[in-house]
């Protein structure tokens, strides 16, 4: 199995390393689902924890599925949903029985898992004494609701339980990262008088503000006069230090009250200096300790009633096959970055070819990375009834933001798919996103669509006087003809319709099939699409294809033995279905002119062999009203053309190229 490994002091890396077995009747294998990066990971990795054994898997914050149990296990069984415990306790003990687990005098006792054995950081993990170290998660709580439940969730939830929190008091909490976080949301639950939190970094105040925007926030420089400005008596009641920062223990103190407790949850890299006449004046009370783990079960009681969430945490999500990017994120604070999710080991894009590859794992890092979306294995069924795995993909929640769509133009488009279609979720969610994002903008104004007819200028070499309008997922319905035709009366629409008046101001269109990574276009059997061109070939595509003088036909005695069945076939079906949809509006004059474009990616192999195919199936007006368009060239066509404010133009242009080129 895949293992993240600490090899050495500075140094990790990922392993193969034997599956781990049961080595005793208290122990379980928990299968780990979901894992995430601690900064004690990283304590270990610089050194600074002399316990930690090299060798060892690292990992402690996870959630898993039980495989195997021993037999003096109770409480789990396998196919259980679990949480793993950061602490292993045995509960037997002189320090268990009082409670003060994390000093528990078993050998496999305390910080274990992921410092002295194997942790979770892997696709499985040995628990030792299973029935302390797993709780069973309650259906309704997902893996991400769960996942800091054994760890940075139990630290809040003790460090909230010991400061001895009362509903007049004034709580100061320094430090916002994700066990600062968590310590909030446990703080809250005590209904204090006032929460104020102290936070060096903008990112986090933002996300505090986002979040919790009951609570106050300042910053170390002017912490001490704030917190004395927002209390009554000099200072706060109960100060719980998070950060362990250089100075923040001396912060912590200096901001409490006289007869106030100091809850040190923070771990330090360098002895601190204890106060000690200042404690004697003041009569503080100095709180610390390790998270005990005890309290898990009622965290996630809470978790299921909706009053603790912290899922904003999770900023990031990377397979366990993607690591070390993952900590190379988390430990140099990039991107914004609070927690990581590590998801199972992924076979990514099984099946697929080696441009499709490049290309998913383009639009999945993107997804992953600039819109914050998480990672979805088995995401989808495939045509031989195998699952395949599509990295990090948009979900329906996701989708309804608008989050496919670039942010400059996305309220505009978001209102635009409202208002003249029903909401097209799939637009949201598929390849729909291009047009839409390509093609949309170009007719938001008077400019846009100047700019837009010259750019069809240059690439058609058509007389593009005007450009009248430009309509995403466009199908002609018998209200916009001219005689009451029902065109291909299956739903065919264009990804693109652009429509033009060209120098004798007739109207005349262009109809944009846009491709990514797609290949031969396959119908369900039972759709009305399978109905209309495989069962049995209806009258409109018949009649349109005949007559459109687009495409070599064959000697026969009647129409339909004349017709070229190789169009029906799955490599050029919507090439086909593109081109005739228009010729079908030039037949009953509803334009003068149609010219069928086919856009795709350079790196679209499938396409490269297909469209010149295609291309011996027409005649010179079917050619004349084809054109195989490449993503690198309408981008380079688009650089001579500015469509908005020159910032705005940029960021659009540069946005389209990261997202799609490969």
């Amino acid at each position: 199995m895949l293992a993240y490994t600490y090899m050495k002091q500075g140094q990790f890396a990922l392993r193969e390393k034997p599956k781990p077995v049961l080595n005793g009747p208290k122990d379980a294998l928990v299968r780990v689902t979901l894992g995430s990066i601690c900064t004690s990971d990283l304590h270990i990795k610089h050194g600074c924890v002399p316990r930690a054994v090299p060798g060892i898997t690292v990992g402690h914050e996870m959630v898993g599925i039980v495989e195997q149990v021993g037999a003096e296990v109770t409480t789990v069984k396998p196919g259980d949903r679990v949480t793993v415990n950061v602490e292993t306790f045995c509960g037997e003990c002189f320090f268990c029985r009082h409670g003060y687990v994390n000093n528990c005098e078993d050998p496999d006792g305390g910080w274990a898992l992921g410092c002295r054995i194997d942790g979770g950081q892997a696709e499985y993990v040995r628990v030792p004494h299973a029935d302390q170290g797993l709780n069973r998660i309650p259906d309704g709580v997902t893996d991400e609701q769960a996942l800091f439940v054994g760890d940075i969730l139990a630290t809040g939830f003790w460090a909230a339980r010991i400061s001895e929190i009362t509903p007049d008091d004034t709580v100061l909490l320094i430090g916002a990262g994700p066990t600062g976080i968590c310590t909030l949301l446990c703080a809250r639950l005590k209904h204090p008088r006032r929460l104020i939190v102290c936070e060096k970094s903008e990112e986090r105040i933002r996300f505090v503000q986002t979040h919790y925007p009951e609570v106050l926030v300042t910053t170390p420089e002017q912490c001490q006069a704030f917190v004395k400005a927002h209390s009554a008596h000099g200072g706060a009641d109960v100060v719980i230090e998070v950060a362990g920062a250089d100075d923040t223990f001396r912060l912590a103190w200096e901001c409490a009250r006289p007869n106030a407790i100091v809850t040190v949850v923070a771990l330090y890299d360098r002895p601190q200096v204890l106060p000690l006449p200042d404690m004697y004046g003041k009569n503080l009370t100095f709180k610390t300790g390790g998270v005990d783990g005890c309290d898990c079960a009622e965290i996630l009681r809470l978790i299921a009633e909706g009053k603790i969430d912290t899922t904003p945490l999770i900023t990031h999500r990377f397979p366990l096959n993607e690591i070390e990017e993952a900590y190379r994120i988390f430990e140099n604070r990039l991107d914004g970055v609070i927690k990581v999710a590590v998801t199972e080991k992924v076979e990514p894009y099984a099946g697929d070819t080696d441009w499709q590859r490049i290309a998913r794992t383009k639009q999945s890092d993107f997804r992953r990375n600039c819109l914050r979306v998480g990672c979805e294995a088995n995401s989808l069924n495939r045509q031989d009834g195998t699952k395949n795995y599509y990295g990090n993909v948009l979900q329906e929640k996701d989708a309804r933001k608008g989050l496919n769509f670039y942010e400059g133009f996305r309220k505009e488009i978001l209102s635009a798919i409202g208002a003249y279609r029903q909401p097209l979720w799939a637009n949201l969610l598929r390849s729909e996103h291009i047009p839409w994002n390509l093609f949309f903008p170009m007719g938001l104004t008077f400019r846009a669509k100047e700019a837009c007819g010259g750019l069809l200028r240059e690439l058609t070499g058509l007389d593009v006087k005007e450009v009248t309008c430009i309509r995403i997922e466009y199908a002609p319905s018998p209200a916009d003809a001219t005689d009451g035709w029902r065109y291909l009366n299956d739903g065919t629409s264009f990804d693109c319709y652009i429509g033009y008046k060209d120098n004798s101001d007739a109207f005349c269109g262009i109809g944009i099939e846009v491709k990514y990574t797609e290949m031969a276009y396959k119908l369900q059997p039972g759709s009305s699409e399978y109905k209309h061109t495989r069962e049995k070939l209806s009258e409109e595509y018949l009649h349109v294809t005949l007559q459109s003088g687009c495409y070599h036909t064959f000697s026969a005695a009647t129409d339909e033995e004349a017709f070229p069945k190789v169009l029906i076939e799955d490599d050029y079906r919507q090439l086909w279905r593109n081109h005739i949809l228009g010729m079908s509006m030039v037949q009953h004059h509803d334009i003068r002119r149609f010219l069928s474009v086919h856009l795709y990616p350079s790196g679209n192999r499938h396409y490269e062999k297909v469209l010149p195919e295609y291309e011996c199936l027409l005649t010179e007006k079917g050619r004349s009203t084809f054109l195989p368009l490449t993503y690198e060239q309408l981008f380079e066509a688009m650089g001579h053309y500015v469509f908005f404010s020159c910032e705005e133009d940029r960021k659009w242009k540069e946005y389209l190229q990261d997202r799609y080129l490969y």
